[in-house]
């Protein structure tokens, strides 16, 4: 199985000199934990709700910028990857989260570890699943 086939799409993106305050809040809203730093169409970051906090995080300053606490040594993978890569990719670097590129190297999806723990309860009994929240 690809990573295509599991990926989210429904996509959030945040710029670098946006305020931590206001990338908290879309998270909040949005009920996801990773948002992906985009300058332009050039992925620069990630941000999750741990690098803010957590998911309880209160008292962020005003003056904070995603920049400020973004993880700025992304780790993509590719749509076509397999499961498998993404997997040895993520336990390898400790992470929970890869944004997904195509042959272009544009921005197509995410997966996140829930996702891949997801579709590892599920089995092969079950409808083909299609990402979740992120």
């Amino acid at each position: 199985m690809r990573l295509q086939d599991i990926m989210s799409t429904d996509l959030e993106t945040i710029r670098p000199e946006d305020s931590a305050v206001f990338a908290n809040e879309l998270m909040w809203r949005k009920q996801i934990q990773h948002l992906i730093v985009m300058n332009g169409q050039s992925i620069v970051g990630i941000v999750s709700d741990t690098d803010l906090g957590g998911p309880q995080a209160s008292d962020i300053p005003d003056t904070l910028r995603v920049k400020d606490v973004m993880s700025d040594n992304v780790v993509v993978a590719k749509v076509n990857d397999t499961i498998e890569r993404a997997q040895n990719i993520m336990r390898s670097r400790g992470i929970n989260c890869l944004p997904l590129i195509d042959e272009t190297g544009k921005l197509r999806g995410i997966v996140t570890d829930t996702d891949l723990f997801t579709l590892q309860k599920r089995g092969t009994a079950h409808p083909p699943f299609h990402g979740g929240k992120v």
